[in-house]
């Protein structure tokens, strides 16, 4: 069956597609380097209860690049193709230290960075890549071994607690300012959800909700993924759960239905593979994503909800004991789809700047934080594949 097309929109990803491509896609760009972890959301771990928050979906311009050739997408032009995705990618680089504490940076290595021979110079990676090649020379798999790598994915996050504006401390306990203007350093702090901590009796100001940027690994971010799957049920337009049904998966270029749901016999794990990924059309030979057409049960209007549809509480737990940095990430409830509450104005309901707040560090600070990478060879990347995520 042949259904009608949109040809303005041929070529898109829908919000699905979009984020399990940045699965594949190797990650992050250039740019300047504020320090990447103030602001940083980080879920409350084990025994110290769960976040209600709403993710913030972004439109950001990220580089579309073909695996095969190792090389950006380009159009008739010689441009660059861009897709826009709802989050922000970029790669990190800690480094323990022996005292038990750890130094970070954002790689500068570029989009085409997991390639060799493609990566920009960038001081983290060649440090990393100078304690793999040692370790393979003598052996000993687990020194030196003090740089980790890991592939990041970032979104903006609507925590959604009081916050109050306190005064950032020293070691001492005494309040940070500015040298050349004497005014205090503040933090906004997540207080009590029911307002009856020391920061309501300090008499700090206040603020319904505060917008934080979340950074996850491969872990977390495939587990967000699978939950956005499940919610991809309840319908957007009508708020009703388990509305949404699956008619067909037809091709953008010509409108040919490529399964139709009430007749295939393919496994959901092969369903899940073609609405994630892109696929040849076998009857113009197009080769590319599909679209969904899909029903609702309760209304005439139907759209799958997403994962920026619900409040979301969260916590995380550690898999390896309770001092364990090692977690999984879990979502105790969904609220929703529903609309964010007019409690949060509409300074709370717009995506950060993430690829100004994530921009890779410059090589001079790098150099000092991790000092320069040992002279006695020469520096020699080797390519990334999906199963060197840290």
């Amino acid at each position: 069956m042949a259904f009608g097309k949109d040809r303005e929109g041929i070529g898109r990803m829908n919000l699905r597609q979009q984020m399990r491509r940045s699965t594949k896609r190797p990650p992050r760009g250039t740019g300047g380097g504020a320090p990447h972890y103030v602001n940083q959301y980080r879920p409350p771990k084990g025994a110290a209860g769960t976040d209600t928050i709403r993710i913030i979906r972004g439109e950001y311009q990220i580089p579309r690049i073909d695996l095969d050739r190792r090389d950006f997408v380009r159009d008739a032009n010689g441009e660059i193709v861009h897709d826009s995705a709802p989050h922000w990618q970029y790669v990190s680089y800690y480094k323990h230290q022996p005292d038990g504490s750890g130094k970070s940076c954002i790689s500068t290595e570029g989009w085409l960075g997991a390639f060799k021979g493609k990566a920009e110079p960038c001081i983290a990676a060649d440090w990393y890549w100078w304690e793999w090649r040692k370790r393979n020379e003598t052996g000993n798999k687990t020194s030196p071994k003090s740089f980790r790598r890991s592939e990041q994915y970032a979104l903006t996050v609507l925590v959604m607690a009081p916050f109050y504006k306190v005064p950032q401390m020293d070691a001492q306990g005494n309040i940070k300012k500015n040298d050349k203007t004497g005014q205090p350093y503040y933090n906004w702090v997540k207080g009590s959800k029911r307002g009856n901590d020391e920061f309501a009796a300090g008499g700090f100001e206040r603020k319904e909700g505060h917008l934080q940027h979340w950074s996850m690994g491969f872990g977390h971010w495939n587990t967000l993924l699978d939950f956005s799957d499940t919610l991809s049920r309840d319908c957007r337009s009508c708020h009703t759960q388990n509305a949404i049904e699956d008619i067909a998966l037809i091709c953008q270029e010509c409108g040919e239905a490529v399964v139709e749901f009430a007749t295939t016999g393919l496994s959901e794990e092969d369903l899940a593979k073609m609405r994630a990924e892109e696929v040849t059309c076998q009857a113009c030979r197009t080769h590319g994503y599909l679209d969904d057409v899909i029903g609702c049960t309760s209304c005439s209007n139907p759209e799958r909800a997403t994962i920026f549809d619900y409040d979301l509480e969260v916590h995380t737990v550690a898999t390896g004991g309770d001092n364990s940095n090692q977690t999984n990430l879990m979502i105790a409830r969904a609220i929703g789809p529903k609309s964010i509450d007019a409690i949060y104005g509409e300074d709370m309901r717009k995506p950060l700047d993430l690829p100004k707040i994530l921009a890779p560090t410059p090589l001079a600070t790098q150099e000092q934080i991790f000092g320069k990478p040992p002279e006695d060879d020469t520096p020699v990347r080797q390519p990334v594949t999906t199963g060197s995520r840290a």
